[in-house]
């Protein structure tokens, strides 16, 4: 008889308690917003929120390992697919941000050709608005950042609104 395959040894089952550990990290790194979209049971949601507020290494440690034996009892993987929705989203508003930050800095240092370029992917642009807030970006003093913000929210603007 081969009962190998359906016995787990004591490493396997380590492994699997430190998977579900390192799971738990993921989750008490989350912001409460984001947390509160997970499926967790009140008891892990109430343990996660024990562990954000422990100082003391061993206390963080014991913590863990509890989060993790109650992360046992629970199926993972609705909570998986929850984290990895959070994490695709995070990563999508990223992107965003950092494209937009190029689009400003392009804007400022190659004035009008990236303004051509950036009316011709946005056609809905208020050129006026926004070669008024280029030059005002390119004329400001280095220490004075409003123009830059104003710049930065008007794309923000202009890119969600397509």
């Amino acid at each position: 008889m081969d009962n190998d395959d359906t016995l787990e040894s004591r490493t396997q089952k380590k492994k699997q308690a430190e998977g579900l550990q390192d799971f738990g990290r993921l989750l008490c790194r989350l912001a409460p917003g984001q947390l509160a979209t997970i499926p967790c049971p009140e008891q892990l949601l109430a343990a996660i929120k024990e562990y954000n507020r422990l100082k003391s290494h061993g206390g963080i440690r014991r913590q863990i390992q509890y989060i993790g034996k109650l992360l046992r009892s629970v199926d993972i993987e609705p909570l998986e697919v929850a984290y990895q929705a959070i994490v695709e989203q995070k990563s999508a508003a990223d992107a965003d941000f950092h494209r937009i930050e190029r689009w400003r800095d392009r804007l400022i240092t190659e004035g009008k050709p990236a303004i051509t370029e950036f009316m011709g992917e946005y056609p809905q642009t208020d050129s006026q608005q926004l070669r008024q807030q280029v030059k005002k970006a390119q004329t400001e003093p280095p220490e004075k950042k409003a123009g830059k913000r104003l710049l930065f929210q008007t794309i923000k603007e202009i890119v969600s609104a397509s």
